[in-house]
């Protein structure tokens, strides 16, 4: 019973995120790909997300299809019906979908 409720509470907390991150997102759009490398946290919404850019700290997206492929030196929090992330991430991984995939690695949890 108790490891119902707290799957049911986690699951509601990043659905909260995809709710949420929208309205603070610093770029949103049908399509957003992020580039290069960003030194600060970055927040992205959109149809499909993709950050193809070292992030030199946290990422929070959500999306229809959520994509992360270089490095990410802070957390990743994600949500989506796809979530993959191929990158190596340095810090925690929080994600939410149909289908989330792991593909790179994982420092913390």
């Amino acid at each position: 019973m108790l490891m119902q409720y707290k799957h049911r509470l986690l699951l509601a907390l990043l659905m909260s995120v995809f709710a949420i991150t929208p309205l603070f997102a610093q770029d949103t759009g049908e399509v957003v790909v992020k580039r290069g490398v960003i030194e600060d946290d970055i927040y992205v919404a959109g149809r499909s997300v993709d950050v193809a850019a070292q992030v030199q700290g946290d990422v929070t997206a959500a999306g229809q299809r959520v994509n992360i492929d270089q490095q990410v030196t802070g957390d990743v929090i994600a949500a989506g019906e796809s979530v993959t992330i191929r990158a190596q991430v340095q810090d925690d991984v929080r994600a939410a979908g149909r289908t989330v995939t792991i593909a790179g690695s994982v420092a913390d949890h």
